[in-house]
């Protein structure tokens, strides 16, 4: 999902206003996880 289209989400949804910025912020926080996870569940294979 684009940045704007979760910005409009939250805040059409969710009455939530969040700026692009931070979004990318989670998304990279997010990336990081899964990545590290995946790693583990390879490793576990």
């Amino acid at each position: 999902m684009k940045c704007t289209l979760a910005q409009q989400d939250l805040a059409q949804n969710h009455g939530r206003q969040v700026s692009r910025c931070h979004l990318q912020d989670i998304a990279s926080e997010v990336a990081a996880v899964a990545a590290d996870k995946q790693e583990r569940w390879r490793g576990r294979v």
